[in-house]
């Protein structure tokens, strides 16, 4: 986990207000996201925008919406941190926040995607000499929970799907989530917002096989086979072997 995974980094500073980084990061959306158009009015202004004359597909305009509410809530996430911690940061070295990661126990099912917005070491008095514990604070990406004093052995890099990964997806279009069971075809890496984005495919209510781009915060891995390997490594009672 780097520091250049976080695509906000670069334009956030503790002399800069607040609300002068969240313009600068709803102006950057719109150039980045959704490109410039230099034919409106003679001024530059994002495809996004009223006067914009480039038709996107539903699903197109459905995927950029999550694109673009996806780095907005990353962007304002950062902030908070930074405009939080100040001069009273727990860590010198912050470099993890904003990093996506993956959060799961040895026994854990699911792989929980997961956003760092705090490091910090806690000192346990009850080990001679004391040992300190590196611990994060995070925000699940999949129900925006915030996730306190996690142990660093259960946090995990994050590295982009494989093809025929089975997973969890999320595909309501409302605000409740309505997780169900998908596989991998593809993903790809937006250049502008670095947000993961897969192609995924699952069969919808009515057994019909579907389809759709998907963030990776609505999409959670399954670690099914993981656990089947390791359970096969378990050595059976009374094996001598």
């Amino acid at each position: 986990m780097t520091a250049n995974n976080n695509p906000l980094r670069g334009s956030l500073t503790r002399n800069t207000p607040a609300s002068q980084q969240i313009r600068r990061i709803s102006f950057d959306l719109g150039n980045n996201l959704g490109g410039v158009n230099n034919n409106c009015n003679g001024n530059n202004k994002p495809l996004l925008s009223h006067c914009s004359t480039i038709q996107l597909s539903p699903s197109m305009k459905k995927l950029r919406l999550i694109e673009i509410s996806t780095v907005i809530i990353l962007g304002i996430i950062t902030i908070l941190v930074v405009l939080h911690n100040g001069p009273h940061s727990h860590n010198n070295n912050n470099d993890n926040i904003g990093n996506i990661v993956e959060l799961y126990e040895t026994d854990s099912y699911f792989a929980i995607p997961a956003i760092i917005t705090d490091e910090f070491f806690s000192t346990s008095t009850n080990n001679e000499p004391p040992t300190p514990t590196k611990l994060y604070s995070l925000q699940n990406a999949i129900t925006s929970t915030q996730l306190s004093n996690i142990n660093s052995q259960n946090v995990h890099p994050y590295q982009p799907y494989e093809e025929g990964t089975i997973c969890s997806c999320n595909i309501s279009t409302l605000r409740k989530i309505k997780m169900i069971p998908c596989a991998i075809i593809s993903h790809s890496i937006r250049p502008s917002s670095k947000l993961v984005v897969y192609q995924v495919s699952y069969l919808n209510e009515n057994d019909v096989l579907t389809y759709d781009n998907l963030p990776f915060s609505r999409v959670q891995r399954r670690r099914h086979v993981e656990l089947l390997n390791q359970y096969d490594s378990m050595p059976l009672e009374g094996d001598i072997s």
